[in-house]
C-alpha cells in the first residue's frame, strides 16, 4: 500500500517469480472523495515510467470530457497499467456525454473542477489558465490545446449524421450534436 498525502490509494501487484505481469493498477480511494485533478496530475507525475508523456496526454483528457460533456469524469477514470518497465497510464475509458441526459436528472456540475470551477456554462480562460497552473502545465499550452480540440470535435461532430452513422439518428443524437456544438463554439470565444 501506497499512501499519498490526501490521497490514499492501493496498488495490487501480481508478483510471478521476478517479473511482473501487465496487469492494470487498481486505484482504490480510501474515502468517497474523489482526488482532483492536481492530485491525478501529480499521481501520474510521481508513479508514471513515462510521466513527462503521460502528463502531457492528461489534459487532453480534461478538454475532451468537458467539450463532450461528460459531468461524469472523475479520478477513478484513470487507471495505471504495470507494465515489465513499470507503471504507465491506460488507455483512457468512459469517455461519454452526461449532460445529454441531463433531462433525467444527471447532474450538470462537473466531478472535477477546472480551475475552480464545477459549472461546465462557466468555465472562462481565466479557469483553464489556473488549471494549467494547478496541474503545472504552462497556461498557453492548454489554451493552445483546447482551441486545437474544440476545432477538431466540431469538423468531426459533423460526421455524426453521415454515412454509417446516418441510420443512427435519434433524439439523443441531435442533442449530443447541439451539445457539442455550443460547447465547442462558447468555449472557442471564451479563450480566444
Amino acid at each position: 500500500m501506497i499512501i499519498c498525502k490526501r490521497l490514499y490509494f492501493v496498488i495490487y501487484v501480481l508478483y510471478y517469480g521476478k517479473y511482473f505481469r501487465s496487469y492494470i493498477f487498481t486505484v482504490i480511494l480510501s474515502s468517497l472523495k474523489s482526488p482532483s485533478l492536481a492530485e491525478s496530475f501529480n499521481l501520474v507525475r510521481n508513479h508514471s515510467t513515462r510521466a513527462a508523456k503521460d502528463v502531457l496526454s492528461l489534459p487532453n483528457w480534461v478538454i475532451f470530457n468537458y467539450l463532450i460533456g461528460n459531468s461524469d469524469a472523475h479520478g477513478k477514470n484513470l487507471s495505471l497499467l504495470l507494465l515489465e518497465k513499470g507503471p504507465v497510464l491506460a488507455t483512457v475509458y468512459d469517455l461519454l456525454s452526461t449532460r445529454v441526459y441531463a433531462h433525467y436528472g444527471l447532474a450538470a456540475k462537473m466531478a472535477m473542477k477546472i480551475g475552480g470551477e464545477n459549472n461546465p456554462q462557466a468555465v472562462q480562460k481565466k479557469h483553464w489558465q489556473q488549471f494549467a497552473e494547478d496541474v503545472g502545465i504552462k497556461p498557453h499550452l492548454v489554451l493552445t490545446r483546447v482551441a486545437a480540440l474544440a476545432r477538431k470535435i466540431e469538423v468531426v461532430r459533423l460526421q455524426l449524421f453521415q454515412d454509417a452513422f446516418a441510420p443512427y439518428r435519434c433524439d439523443a443524437l441531435y442533442r449530443l450534436m447541439g451539445l457539442v456544438s455550443e460547447q465547442t463554439e462558447t468555449t472557442l470565444k471564451r479563450i480566444l
